[in-house]
């Protein structure tokens, strides 16, 4: 998978708009659309806002760190994190316990 490819996937995994990113990486939504294109490529600082943002791995973010399978697993966790932490509290503490039990 591409930066271009993997850059848009993130964003829709946490279901951010390109006007909402761009706005926090202070970038024009033209410039975040041509990342995720392939069209133009982000400089080394970007590259770390972005990684952070997302809450991932330089070498994850530009296609280093797992093959395809492996990535796909890592993105579906991501994306199961991401709506674990939009519920309440109440509901993170049952799976919390559940996890324990193993």
């Amino acid at each position: 998978m591409t930066f271009a490819e993997c850059l848009q996937e993130l964003r829709e995994d946490r279901n951010v708009s390109r006007k909402e990113l761009a706005a926090f990486l202070n970038v024009s939504v033209s410039t975040l659309g041509m990342y995720e294109q392939g069209r133009r490529e982000p400089n080394i600082d970007m590259l770390i806002k972005l990684a952070d943002y997302f809450n991932v791995s330089l070498d994850f973010l530009v296609g280093r760190s797992f093959n395809r399978g492996e990535r796909k697993i890592m993105l579906e966790a991501l994306q199961l994190k991401n709506r674990i932490d939009k519920l309440p509290q109440e509901y993170k503490n049952i799976i919390d316990f559940m996890l324990s039990k193993k």
